[in-house]
């Protein structure tokens, strides 16, 4: 299992798109966390880029948001809690 983490300053951007697909190519992550998205709505990350769940916290008038985004076949993700600044929960690799 390999866990990325990156603030990425605003996921709604071109070059955001262009950079995360990158990453993900050359890093194959089981398991995304993106810091500060600026972003109210997260599940088309997880759609766009290939990841079968997700855990967000919107963004508060433009300010932070975190998406936690994994592949289920290959990790289970349990105890998920949220709160407005915060996930937090159990992964178990399978």
């Amino acid at each position: 299992m390999s866990l990325m983490i990156w603030n990425c300053r605003g996921s709604e951007h071109s070059d955001f798109h262009i950079s995360f697909r990158s990453m993900l190519d050359y890093y194959r992550p089981t398991m995304v966390l993106l810091l500060e998205t600026q972003m109210t709505h997260h599940q088309h990350l997880a759609d766009d880029f290939s990841f079968s769940d997700i855990a967000n916290v919107p963004a508060i008038e433009g300010c932070g948001g975190m998406a936690l985004v994994w592949k289920k076949e290959f990790v289970a993700v349990d105890g998920l809690v949220i709160n407005n600044e915060e996930i937090h929960c159990t992964i178990n690799v399978q």
